[in-house]
This record gives structure tokens, C-alpha cells and sequence, in this order.
């Protein structure tokens, strides 16, 4: 509920003096916010469902995890600091909202990382890509989580589309202990 609240009071509460006269702005605002809450419900409802069934592949999540859409959230607050004071900004940020709450209900495939091995030896490039990552998070902490969290929400629409155009491969066989 906590990026719903963020992602309202940032994006439309600057425009407090002009929303008066545009009260239905307001109104359409709380809807879109709201159904934001209901998809991460419904997105955590359908994450408790499918973690169950022996069949789901651990490489994905269905749908944009929660954590992802309020990242994405905080990410974009984080970068433009200043609350939106703009009919047009706001109308943008609310579709933006929109569309991460569909991108949670959605179908879409978003890798989980759940299968990576961090006790299995690394390349030093990859030890350097992780170092070269959280320096730039360090100094540049803007830009680089927003565009984490753009290349995040993306990569399911990404991941749609390439497998439309061919299929993905199937899931690595998991050895369960007797």
C-alpha cells in the first residue's frame, strides 16, 4: 500500500490548489491508485498459489513482483525529488501507475534471480560488473536505480516478446533430496 500512498501524494497532491476546480482529476487518481493496491493483492495471491504447484519454473516470476513496481515507485521519486505540479505530468504518472499495476496481474515472465549461485565461483568480469553496479548506485544513485528499475519493468515486455518469436527453453531439472 505504501507505493500506492507515495506514487498519490507525489504525483497528484502538488496539484492541491488546481485540483479544487478538477475535482473528477482527483477522484480518477484515487481510482487509479487503488487498483494498484488490488493488483499487488491480487499479484501476491496468485504468487502464494503458484509457489505450490511443483510445476512453476523458479526462474520467473509471473507477473512484475511487488517489490519491483514499488522500486520502480521509489525510483522515480528518488530521481525527480520535487513533488509533480503539472496537469500533464501527473496524467503521465498516473498511466504509469496504471500500467505497472497491469504489469503485476499480467502473464508477463520476470526473471526471479532465485536461481543464482552466489557460493559457486565467479568470473572476475562479473566481480567486476558487481563492483563497477554499486559504485554507480553509490555516486549515482538517480539515474542508476531509475534505470535499473525502467530495464527491470521492461525486461518482462521484453522476455513477451522474444518468446512469441521463438519459444523459451524449458526448465532446468531440480534434484530434490530423498
Amino acid at each position: 500500500m505504501a507505493p500506492a500512498v507515495l506514487a498519490y501524494v507525489w504525483g497528484i497532491r502538488g496539484l492541491e490548489g488546481i485540483a479544487n476546480s478538477h475535482h473528477h482529476f482527483r477522484e480518477f487518481a484515487w481510482v487509479v491508485t487503488f487498483a494498484y493496491v488490488i493488483c499487488g493483492a491480487a499479484r501476491l495471491a496468485r504468487f502464494n498459489i503458484d509457489t505450490v504447484k511443483p510445476t512453476s519454473d523458479r526462474r520467473f516470476f509471473v507477473g512484475m513482483p511487488i517489490p519491483a513496481a514499488a522500486g520502480f515507485v521509489a525510483a522515480v521519486v528518488h530521481w525527480f525529488k520535487a513533488p509533480v505540479n503539472n496537469w500533464t505530468f501527473a496524467l503521465i504518472w498516473l498511466v504509469v501507475v496504471g500500467i505497472l499495476g497491469f504489469l503485476m496481474v499480467s502473464r508477463m515472465r520476470y526473471w526471479s534471480f532465485k536461481t543464482l549461485n552466489l557460493r559457486k565461483r565467479w568470473s572476475y568480469l562479473g566481480i567486476i560488473l558487481i563492483g563497477i553496479i554499486m559504485t554507480a548506485i553509490w555516486w549515482f544513485s538517480e539515474p542508476v536505480l531509475l534505470t535499473l528499475a525502467i530495464g527491470y519493468a521492461l525486461s518482462g515486455i521484453v522476455l513477451r516478446i522474444v518468446s512469441k518469436i521463438r519459444p523459451h527453453p524449458p526448465a532446468p531439472e531440480e534434484v530434490h533430496a530423498t
